[in-house]
């Protein structure tokens, strides 16, 4: 599984993050934003900690604005 960022990987932009959090025992907590980049996330060894809807009524699954939306799905992850 692969998230990029123009050529890119995301996991060589975290992993010397991730091994540096681990080091010094800190936790890293990020927010995915769609089902691929948190099951990129997951690879990398995150944990989902909440999903979370926002936005409901005021914005559609895109971000959109749009009266009566769905809102927006985003995970609450967590790397220890």
């Amino acid at each position: 599984m692969s998230g990029s960022i123009g050529k890119f990987k995301i996991s060589n932009v975290l992993r010397p993050i991730l091994a540096l959090a681990a080091a010094q025992k800190i936790p890293v907590v990020l927010e995915a934003t769609s089902p691929r980049s948190r099951d990129v996330y997951r690879h990398l060894g995150f944990e989902v900690v909440e999903e979370l809807r926002v936005g409901v009524e005021v914005v559609c699954r895109d971000g959109y604005f749009s009266d009566g939306g769905h809102g927006v799905v985003v995970w609450l992850m967590v790397f220890e």
